[in-house]
């Protein structure tokens, strides 16, 4: 599986998916210290600016499998002066670079502010465009092998899938706690880890706010993550530090953080070449300042490769180390509670929190698959094993709490789907809904567990899809049709019971075309036999000779006889006849001759 990485900086994302096992094809970075250390690191890199959408395209020799980058953050980060400039839009050129190329799948990342902005909402609407179906979700880096607090936001995209195929595979990801300081010290082989265990504590430059806001924690104990990793994380804060209530130490006693260590907190390897300068004017190398701003934006490279090896396994259709499951497949809903208090009333609330908990631990250990019935996935669960330990040797108490509660969810799930069928398909027997579950399993299976966003192009990949080396075509013409059916079936139910994503725009309000709402009509008064009639103005009768242009007063000069005055209009002067003849009439001869209207009239 090869990458392009967008926007590499220093290069972290790039050695995240490497640890994950995809192979690295092509660089982009427009800075020339980044760029000089990625090509210094031995990668292929491309100093471009990615404003060129179309020259960065021709420059990738071959279509990759995947796209990664983090556009920049400054105009979206909260620590930035929040101000949109050119470098926004760069979220755009992002979009357009991934939809003209066609990879099929990408990853983006940014901080979560930037989820709320116009260009990724723009962005978004691209790949939805193009055929992607989008993951979305913010996730924090203490969670995935990073001891930093450091959330952002990633959208996992991918050709022909439907929205959130991958969300609770990347929450599984996660680790069962928050990884600290303490868990990446090595006093052994670095002097400054040794020194820091001794402390005990650590400063670390926290959030300042605004003006108004209070000062956040500087002072930090080991056995907790450290702040989000800034360009000025290292610095002394000198006597303007303000103590805060709950700083786990006075500062003249804190650790302060080395150059190396901050890098390794971002997930550098302790050997990765910078170039730092060897004397602060030499000629070669680069700054302390230019190094710490590389290290500070770049992304952890643990938390990317986490993220990378679940895409990895569901590209190549990998069974997970973590859940034993062969592909992962979405949660369709929570709610358990519900079924519990119907089926057993005489509960408690903690049962059942007990309950749902022990069913979500049941589920991971069987992988979520779509087995056929209750015993096909308590076998399953009898064969599984978490974090090394066989399911058989767990204490009998917690291997009844899981057979029960995963007897319990199996029956839930049994009863919401064939509800649906029911109310989809109500000629059906019990034995028919048997069938149909068996059978979307099983055709689930041949296709990898996708869900594509297009239904008629999942139907083509089950019918080239195959089964134990028979291929779907040469399968019985029944067979065919209860899988098609099946998968036909689990469609409808779960674009009813799919939740649609958070940061997905709101459908818009279709406009009401032809005649608005229409007034209602006036009641008609309806007078009753025997009322009044409105009493009426008596009318005035006009005699002698009407004048229409008299006004009030007597004096005001009559309109008609101002404008027909003879001094304007000689009316006793008749024109004169006319002597000359026009060139229109010149075409008559001379004894031309036109009579009287009166001698054409008959005679009596």
């Amino acid at each position: 599986m090869y990458f392009v990485e967008l926007f590499a900086g220093a290069g972290g994302m790039g050695l995240g998916l490497e640890a994950a096992g995809m192979e690295h094809l092509l660089s982009f970075e427009w800075q020339e210290a980044q760029h000089s250390v990625l090509v210094h690191a031995g990668k292929d890199a491309i100093r471009m600016d990615l404003k060129e959408v179309g020259n960065a395209c021709l420059s990738m020799r071959e279509r990759p499998d995947l796209i990664a980058g983090g556009p920049p953050c400054q105009d979206f980060s909260r620590a930035g002066q929040r101000q949109i400039t050119d470098r926004a839009q760069m979220t755009k050129h992002f979009a357009q670079i991934v939809c003209l190329q066609r990879a099929e799948w990408f990853i983006f990342e940014n901080v979560p502010e930037a989820a709320r902005s116009s260009q990724y909402k723009w962005a978004r609407a691209l790949f939805k465009r193009h055929g992607y179906g989008l993951t979305e979700v913010q996730l924090d880096a203490q969670d995935y092998g990073v001891p930093q607090r450091r959330k952002r936001h990633f959208c996992v995209g991918r050709l022909d899938e439907i929205d959130g195929f991958l969300f609770n595979d990347l929450l599984d990801a996660a680790s069962p706690k928050p990884m600290t300081i303490r868990d990446m010290l090595n006093p052994r082989e670095f002097p400054e880890d040794r020194e820091l265990l001794e402390k005990g504590c650590f400063f670390a430059r926290p959030w300042m706010g605004k003006s108004d806001e209070p000062n956040g924690r500087g002072i930090l104990r080991i056995d907790e993550p450290c702040a989000t990793i800034a360009r000025n994380t290292h610095e002394y804060p000198g006597e303007g530090y303000i103590a805060h209530r709950d700083d786990a130490g006075e500062l003249k006693d804190a650790h302060i953080l080395t150059v190396n260590q901050v890098a390794r907190i971002q997930g550098f390897p302790s050997n990765y070449d910078f170039q730092r300068k060897e004397r602060p004017r030499a000629r070669e190398g680069w700054s302390e300042k230019t190094i710490n701003l590389m290290v500070a934006n770049a992304v952890p490279a643990p938390m990317v490769q986490r993220i990378a090896k679940v895409i990895f396994e569901r590209h190549h259709s990998i069974p997970s180390t973590k859940t034993n499951k062969t592909f992962a497949l979405p949660k369709l809903d929570k709610s358990l509670a519900a079924h519990l208090k119907e089926q057993r009333p005489h509960l408690y609330r903690d049962d059942f929190k007990k309950i749902q908990a022990d069913a979500d631990r049941a589920r991971k250990l069987i992988g979520d698959q779509p087995y056929a019935d209750t015993a096909a996935a308590l076998k399953a669960l009898n064969t599984s094993s978490e974090k090394g330990i066989a399911f058989k040797k767990l204490p009998n108490k917690e291997q009844s709490a899981l057979i029960k509660a995963l007897t319990e969810h199996r029956k839930y799930e049994y009863n919401q789907f064939s509800a649906f069928i029911e109310r989809r398909r109500p000629d059906l027997t019990k034995a028919a809904v048997y069938n149909i579950r068996s059978n979307i399993g099983r055709a689930r299976k041949m296709i990898d567990g996708r869900i594509y966003a297009n239904f008629a192009v999942e139907l083509q990949a089950l019918e080239n899809s195959i089964e134990n080396g028979v291929r779907f075509r040469d399968m019985s013409v029944r067979l065919r049709s209860d899988l098609i059916q099946a998968l036909t079936d689990y469609r409808a139910f779960i674009e009813e019971t799919w939740s649609p994503s958070v940061w997905a725009p709101k459908p818009a309000i279709m406009p009401v075309f032809g005649h608005g709402p229409q007034r209602k009509p006036r009641k008609l008064r309806i007078r009753k036999k025997g009322t009044a009639l409105l009493q009426t103005t008596p009318r005035r009768i006009l005699e002698g000779p009407l004048n229409l242009n008299r006004g009030k007063k007597e004096d005001k000069p009559d309109a008609l006889a101002t404008v027909f005055d003879p001094e304007f209009f000689y009316l006793d002067d008749l024109p004169e006849p006319r002597s000359q003849v026009s060139d229109e009439e010149a075409w008559r001869p001379e004894d031309y001759w036109i009579p009287d209207p009166e001698e054409l009239e008959p005679e009596d």
